[in-house]
């Protein structure tokens, strides 16, 4: 059933149906919908992003924890951490990677080398992390000695 509307103004007579009016509304154009401010994922951070993740999981795995253990040394949800190692959601600040370095008892570089070299390179970096500690401990004059064989090897 139609039914139609008069409006007389000082314009002259407009008239409209209600079927009308229903169409009208249905096509009004509403203003487009944005997301909110974010950074572009590019390709290269979406892969860093994961790298870290599976860092943080193998780190974990390495020190026999589980993800709520280690949510728990962060003061954090477990479904964060779960998000962290599946690539979804970034570390939010350096600070808190720092933090989950901490956690999971390892220097920061050793998460960062671990992410770059992947899961199965994970025993060479063990090594690594152990020599650096090792030559840590070392005097200055014997660092140094150390850093020259290394590079006499690396010719």
């Amino acid at each position: 059933m139609k039914a139609e509307i008069k409006i007389t103004g000082a314009n002259g007579e407009i008239s409209m149906s209600r079927t009308q009016k229903k169409a009208q509304k249905v096509n009004r154009t509403e203003p487009e919908r944005t997301r909110p401010n974010r950074p572009a994922q590019t390709a290269a951070a979406t892969l860093m992003r994961r790298r870290l993740g599976r860092a943080i999981r193998d780190l974990r795995q390495q020190a026999k924890i589980n993800q709520g253990q280690l949510a728990s040394k962060l003061e954090l949800g477990q479904a964060n951490v779960s998000r962290y190692e599946s690539g979804q959601q970034w570390v939010e600040s350096v600070e808190r990677l720092r933090d989950v370095a901490q956690a999971l008892d390892v220097p920061l570089w050793v998460l960062f080398l671990t992410a770059e070299l992947g899961a199965e390179e994970f025993g060479n970096v063990k090594t690594i992390a152990a020599c650096v500690q090792t030559v840590r401990r070392l005097s200055s004059a014997d660092q140094k000695r150390v850093l020259a064989a290394l590079k006499r090897l690396a010719k």
